[in-house]
């Protein structure tokens, strides 16, 4: 009589189930020899989010408390004070900007220009950055320094080409050039505006110097 051995069928289902339970004791027998690195790590992490999670409270209470600063500000001295104390939050960067708008409206150039080349080169990715540019730019030009100015409104023109005060950089291009004697140049300043910015509010301005400097040039 042959002996006659018993098949033993295993499924796939078997399979899987055996190679979940070698996956799990692999993953015990891992953590039994590296536990303390992993309780460290653990611990590191859970640290770390804490420290952002009260960091992140911390900045929200000195946020409120420049805002209502800013908020209570009765003066332009307010307003700077407002900047001395808060300089990381939003309130201190508008409190900065205001003074400095405040200084020109008071008629203080020196103090406004100050304020203005701080808030350009303390927030240089900020979008008043445009503005604060274009100021400087009118204070350089009333006080004579029109190179100065004339580099400035070309870097604003050239970083800045979608920003809604780029044609009023290109007038006062064209107004320092016509000082300076260069019509030519002038007059292709004017031209930029009327054909990059049709819609802008500078556009009449620039037509009238066009037809101007056209006349006087004989184009």
């Amino acid at each position: 009589m042959r002996y006659k051995r018993h098949k033993i069928k295993i499924t796939r289902e078997d399979l899987k189930h055996d190679g979940f339970v070698d996956f799990i004791s692999k993953c015990v027998e891992l953590y039994n020899v590296n536990r303390l690195k992993i309780l460290t790590v653990t611990i590191c992490v859970g640290l770390v989010l804490i420290s952002g999670l009260a960091y992140r409270v911390y900045l929200g209470k000195v946020s409120d408390k420049a805002s209502f600063a800013l908020y209570e500000a009765a003066n332009v001295g307010d307003m700077e004070a407002v900047f001395d104390r808060f300089p990381g939050t939003d309130a201190g960067r508008i409190a900065l900007y205001l003074s400095a708008t405040s200084y020109v409206k008071a008629g203080d150039t020196g103090k406004a220009l100050g304020l203005f080349e701080k808030f350009i080169n303390r927030y240089p990715s900020d979008y008043l950055i445009p503005n604060a540019m274009i100021s400087v730019s009118c204070i350089k030009m009333d006080s004579g320094r029109g190179n100065e100015a004339l580099d400035l409104l070309g870097r604003l023109v050239d970083e800045y080409p979608f920003s809604y005060v780029a044609p009023e950089a290109l007038i006062y291009k064209g107004m320092i050039l016509e000082q300076e004697g260069n019509l030519h140049e002038a007059l292709i300043q004017y031209k930029k505006i009327a054909e990059t910015y049709p819609g802008s509010f500078w556009v009449n301005d620039a037509e009238q110097k066009i037809s101007i400097l056209g006349s006087n040039l004989k184009l």
